[in-house]
């Protein structure tokens, strides 16, 4: 079963569910994937029993919770709950972005997984088990992979399109299991830690991202594509979403009416302000503060 879920007006969000426990593909629960424009409610803290959801964050930025611990997410990263862990965002909201979701039940000893049974489903499933990071770095391929498991499944499917699906299913979770091996911090080249330093000290001032491109000693079209690349997010989103945190600090811990904050951090009128704030937050400037 799919559920396409489009919400029209300013929020411009999109939302698919897949339900696959009724498929052929053994254990295999759900598969989600949202693109927003805008910042939706978080997620409540829950717990899944016996299953493993794995979240792939294509684009954006996003924080979550397990077990009380932040974990902070940037593009292109990958996280893990496992059996029975409670996970929320943890009361912030759930970020503009492109994030694919995939839940799965931990089988009993002979029973199979995806189409394998046997020998080859209990070694999947205990790779999957014995990952020791929850959050890593992943790559490029796994949206691809995910992105034709649910075209499979947006019209009607027949028993090839099934065999696609558990293909690509498959070669997502092996592609996780080798990113778990080979963790790797998200480490940041000089030229682009320069470009961050020059909006972490110029966050007061209006910033292009040609200035960012000097800033890193390279051509503007070579720097967007770069800075996407180690910070998942484009230069011009980075910006804002500095300049929307440092607006939170100012509207928890200053009495500065919200015109005076807008005007601080570069915006040109409060009401651009108000609006650009909701989208990253899923809320007013005005409903911030009285949080």
């Amino acid at each position: 079963m799919i559920s396409n879920e489009n919400s029209r007006g300013p929020m411009s969000a999109h939302r698919v569910v897949i339900d696959f426990s009724s498929s052929g593909l053994s254990n295999f629960i759900k598969l989600g994937r949202y693109n927003y424009s805008r910042a939706r409610d978080g997620l409540a803290p829950h717990a899944h029993t016996d299953q493993i959801e794995i979240c792939y964050l294509a684009r954006g930025k996003q924080i979550y919770y397990v077990q009380g611990e932040e974990y902070r997410l940037s593009g292109n990263d990958v996280f893990i709950t496992f059996p029975g862990e409670v996970h929320s965002t943890g009361g912030f909201p759930e970020e503009k972005g492109v994030l694919y979701w995939m839940i799965f039940r931990i089988p009993e000893e002979e029973a199979g997984f995806l189409h394998y049974r046997g020998a080859r489903a209990r070694r999947i499933v205990k790779e999957l088990q014995n990952m020791t990071s929850r959050h890593f770095e992943g790559t490029t391929d796994l949206q691809q992979y995910l992105d034709i498991v649910i075209a499979c499944w947006e019209d009607d499917h027949d028993i090839m399109d099934e065999i696609v699906a558990g293909h690509n299913v498959l070669a997502f979770l092996l592609a996780i299991i080798r990113c778990s091996r080979n963790k790797t911090q998200n480490k940041k080249s000089v030229a682009i830690q320069k470009a961050i330093s020059h909006v972490e000290q110029n966050w007061g001032e209006p910033v292009e991202v040609e200035d960012l491109a000097r800033a890193a000693g390279l051509s503007t079209s070579w720097f967007k594509v770069k800075f996407k690349k180690e910070t998942g997010i484009t230069p011009a989103d980075y910006v804002m979403r500095h300049k929307i945190e440092r607006a939170k600090e100012y509207l928890a811990t200053t009495e500065m009416n919200i015109t005076d904050v807008a005007f601080s951090l570069a915006f040109s009128s409060s009401q651009y302000f108000a609006t650009v704030f909701k989208r990253y937050t899923g809320c007013t400037p005005t409903e911030y503060r009285a949080s």
